[in-house]
């Protein structure tokens, strides 16, 4: 593989936009579009500018879900500001910093993958749950909700095992499905994920 230096990088692209720059723009578009200029596994802090690598993640295939019906974020954020229980905090789960301290051969999936907004968005789009439900049975390590939903996804094993769940949720009239896999840290050993990570 050729590397490309930063000086035949300006060469080949005079237009290009400096790394600074670059982050200053993505930063003005939404705090979570920084990370997604070099999406590997990180800790994002601040308003979306301190981005701190985590190292030792491997790839983890996912299934993507997405039910077919819109849900507006707006709404979302909305029923989870209105829940019953908003005047009682709710007790803070771990924090993925104390998480990933623990040893990966010890850590159990379903522990690092939570959404507080996810039964607000099963409140305001019931297909959520049991897509949940329909997900876990196939298999996945670990079901979540992404962003504000509706999309849901699972943590499979290997991509096979992500292919075979794609296949037995088709059947649903409307949703639409995806395989996809993680990008992993760039000190992430090759291979599967550790039983129980």
């Amino acid at each position: 593989m050729v590397r490309v230096g930063q000086d035949m990088r300006a060469a080949l692209l005079p237009g290009r936009v400096p790394p600074e720059r670059l982050h200053a723009l993505a930063l003005a578009l939404g705090a979570d579009v920084p990370f997604f200029l070099e999406p590997r596994p990180a800790l994002v802090g601040g308003i979306g500018d301190e981005i701190e690598p985590v190292p030792g993640l491997p790839s983890l295939p996912l299934l993507l879900a997405h039910p077919g019906v819109p849900l507006a974020t707006r709404d979302v954020y909305a029923a989870y500001d209105a829940r019953v229980d908003s005047l009682t905090p709710a007790e803070p789960g771990p924090s993925i910093r104390a998480l990933l301290a623990v040893p990966a051969e010890a850590r159990a999936l379903p522990s690092l993958v939570g959404n507080d907004l996810e039964p607000a968005a099963a409140r305001l789009c019931p297909v959520l749950a049991e897509l949940r439900k329909e997900i876990e049975a196939t298999g996945a390590s670990a079901v979540g909700m992404s962003g504000s939903g509706p999309a849901l996804f699972g943590v499979f094993d290997d991509e096979r095992a992500a292919g075979e769940a794609r296949r037995r949720l088709r059947r649903r009239a409307g949703l639409r499905t995806w395989v996809v896999a993680t990008a992993p840290s760039e000190t992430a050993a090759p291979g599967p994920v550790p039983a129980g990570a």
